[in-house]
């Protein structure tokens, strides 16, 4: 075995040796746990909702301004309108 299974090994054995735990809560815990979960006081829905809202906008912010730099920089120089096929077709067809 190498070092790590030794140990743990031993680790095992000593805590199949130890007495056991106490299983039952102490007296009036759940009490005590309720009372503190009751005396907290939460953020109202309102102000979580501003918060999450006023991230997810500048998150829409960020992902616009990183869009429209990458469509600024790889846009074409020349020829920036051309129009489309179906535009075309339409004045040819339709438009006589």
């Amino acid at each position: 075995m190498n070092e790590f299974d030794r140990r743990w090994q031993a680790c095992a054995a000593s805590a199949r040796r130890a007495a056991g735990a106490e299983t039952q809560p102490p007296a009036g815990f759940a009490e005590r746990v309720w009372a503190v979960w009751q005396s907290r006081s939460c953020e109202p829905l309102a102000a979580v909702w501003l918060n999450l809202s006023f991230r997810a906008l500048v998150a829409a912010s960020v992902a616009l301004a990183v869009c429209a730099a990458v469509e600024f920089w790889t846009a074409p120089a020349e020829g920036g309108f051309v129009p489309h096929v179906e535009d075309v077709v339409t004045r040819m067809l339709w438009m006589q």
